[in-house]
């Protein structure tokens, strides 16, 4: 098997197959600079044997730099994905979590640490606050009036934002159950943190970005009753 580091596949410009260093937690993979070791590891750390536990926050980063909606049960519940209920307020969020990870490269140890101690929301606002107005992106202004869904993030969902949930998930069916010449009812099997309707994939350039939505049908699990005679 022929070696080659782990991040950049032997593509970078200072690339040097006699600098390959193998990691040193797994043993398995190779990397050929320390920068390298570094962006592979919000990936790596999945595959790799950590110092530490995997935390959500490490979930949060992967989906970040995956352009994707966590999946992450736990994830969704602990940073507010599960407080949203249409793909374009998910979409904001990531968007939210983009810029604060992958553009301004807070990490998602300091991330874990300022949930943990109740923090995310204000620590949220003072990395934002410390750059330029100009560069902080349409997601930062969007967060200041929506935060409490970060901050109630890991709360129970009351009984009103459940019912909104089941009013934007049917808006969201991609299949149709007003045809009765069909006689057949579609009934989806959702828990209630799981993303509505789509997937939203992020391409970001700075802190703003475009959104589209990505088919998952195959993802929902669903079951059809045949309700002929």
């Amino acid at each position: 098997m022929v070696k080659t580091c782990n991040c950049c596949r032997g593509h970078s410009g200072d690339y040097d197959e006699a600098k390959l260093r193998r990691c040193a937690g797994c043993q398995k993979v190779y990397y050929c600079s320390t920068s390298c070791q570094k962006e592979d590891w919000v990936y790596h750390i999945f595959h790799c044997k950590p110092s530490r536990p995997i935390n959500t926050a490490d979930y949060l980063a992967r989906a970040v730099f995956e352009n994707l909606l966590p999946e992450h049960p736990q994830t969704c519940d602990d940073y507010g994905f599960s407080r949203v209920f249409t793909a374009e307020e998910k979409s904001k969020l990531l968007g939210l979590y983009i810029g604060l990870i992958k553009v301004i490269k807070i990490p998602p140890k300091t991330i874990h640490g300022w949930r943990i101690r109740g923090a995310l929301v204000d620590e949220i606002k003072a990395t934002f606050y410390k750059i330029p107005e100009r560069t902080r992106g349409g997601y930062f202004p969007w967060f200041l009036q929506n935060e409490h869904i970060i901050a109630l993030a890991g709360q129970p969902l009351s009984e009103d934002m459940m019912h909104n949930y089941a009013d934007e998930m049917m808006r969201s069916w991609p299949l149709s159950i007003a045809n009765l010449a069909r006689k057949k009812i579609v009934i989806f099997c959702m828990p209630f943190s799981y993303p509505s309707g789509a997937h939203t994939r992020i391409s970001t350039s700075g802190l703003t970005s475009d959104s589209h939505r990505a088919d998952h049908r195959k993802k929902n699990r669903y079951c059809v009753l045949n309700t002929s005679d």
